[in-house]
Formats: C-alpha cells, sequence, structure tokens
C-alpha cells in the first residue's frame, strides 16, 4: 500500500499525454507474477495532481494498495478510500476493513418520528387472535375500537420513542411454557413461549418495519 510511481492502465492517467504503455505493461506483468490483485478504490479516480494549469495538468493514480488472495479472503469487505488533500500533490488512501452499512439517509429514516400511520399499520399486522398477554386484551379488540382508543394508544407509543421510558406494567410478560412432547416428563420437553401486552407488541412491530427495509444491508449472507 502506497505510491506505486506509476499507473496500471491509461485511464488512471489525464493529460494531454498519453503515459507510456510499456511502463504501465511491465507494472502490470509484476502484479501478475507476485500473485497480487488491486484493492480498488472509491472517490476522486486520480490521487495524484502536479498542480499545473491548462495543458501542463498532469493527474494519474498512483497511490494504492495490492494484495494476495489469502489477505483478501480474510478481509473480504477492505477497500480503499481516496481521500482530500489540500495541501499536497498527492491525496491520502484510507483502507478501510468494514463498508459502511447505515449511510446518512438510511439512519435519518430510523431515526424520524414515527407516524400516526405507521402505529395503526403495527397494530393492524398483528394477528388478531393471538394468546393474551397479562393485559387480558386481545389485538382484535384494539383493532375493532380503534377510533375510540387510536390518540391514547398512539401517544403512548411516541411517548416511549420520545421518552425512552415505558409506563409500569407494559412491557410484562407470560411464561408459557408448551409442551414439545405427547408426555412431557421433564423440562427440555417445554418449550417457553412470552405472552406480551399488545401495546408492547406495537411498539416491536414499529421497529421491525423501520428495520425491514434496510436488514439486507446490515446483515451478512454468511
Amino acid at each position: 500500500m502506497g505510491d506505486f510511481d506509476e499507473a496500471l492502465w491509461q485511464f488512471e492517467h489525464l493529460s494531454v499525454r498519453k503515459r507510456g504503455e510499456g511502463q504501465m505493461l511491465a507494472f502490470r506483468e509484476l502484479i501478475q507474477n507476485c500473485d497480487l490483485h488491486d484493492l480498488g478504490f472509491t472517490g476522486f479516480p486520480f490521487n495524484y495532481d502536479n498542480r499545473r494549469e491548462g495543458r501542463n495538468n498532469v493527474r494519474v493514480r498512483l497511490d494504492r494498495a495490492l494484495a494476495d488472495d489469502n489477505w483478501r479472503d480474510i478481509f473480504s469487505e477492505a477497500h480503499i478510500v481516496h481521500l482530500t488533500s489540500p495541501c499536497s500533490d498527492h491525496c491520502p488512501i484510507q483502507l478501510q476493513f468494514n463498508m459502511e452499512r447505515v449511510t446518512y439517509q438510511m439512519n435519518a429514516e430510523l431515526c424520524k418520528e414515527f407516524s400516526d400511520e405507521e402505529i395503526a399499520d403495527a397494530l393492524l399486522e398483528i394477528g388478531p387472535l393471538k394468546a393474551l398477554g397479562p393485559d387480558g386484551f386481545l389485538a382484535r379488540f384494539y383493532q375493532r375500537n380503534w377510533g375510540v382508543i387510536k390518540a391514547d394508544v398512539i401517544r403512548a407509543v411516541k411517548e416511549f420513542f420520545s421518552s425512552g421510558e415505558m409506563p409500569e406494567g407494559i412491557n410484562d410478560t407470560a411464561i408459557v411454557l408448551i409442551p414439545k412432547t405427547q408426555q412431557p416428563l421433564e423440562m427440555k420437553d417445554y418449550r417457553p413461549i412470552s405472552l406480551c401486552n399488545v401495546l408492547y407488541k406495537v411498539v416491536s412491530k414499529c421497529l421491525v418495519n423501520r428495520l425491514r427495509p434496510i436488514l439486507d444491508d446490515l446483515i451478512s449472507p454468511n
């Protein structure tokens, strides 16, 4: 990684005169003979600028990072970023090992206030006859009486997201043991499940719906 004082290809060189093909070919053969690969980059295409004006200006990609297959297997997401430099003819290059997963736009979408529609949609997505939580209500009760309780539910959900505090009892759960066999005799024969209050489910569903569109960008397939 550094200044190799040579380009690999003609498109990495910008000036009125073409770069010598023989020099670039020798550089490519050297890299190939060493079983190395160019890691590529993001950012401005050139990292050297002689800072001359007009026809005398020359811009080249001279700085780069090379690695073999073993290194790339271990650091599969490593990449090079061309930074900016106001006081040098070379732009610094930075080796980053993790691609940015959450963009500014994604973060803005995640952090914006939940709308009334998002909260209502979250409630409607809950199975109406799911098992009762400690509050003793089915989701169907909330769904059928939405016109009456709408304002209170929306206010409660928004207050939680703005304050981070949930009213006492809302996040209580009832633990139920579901038999996994016809004749359960030991604890391992049961599967525990948590029965949550409807309001708690609404909060959880709101979070899930916000995250769902970007999960593929956050979670590796492996």
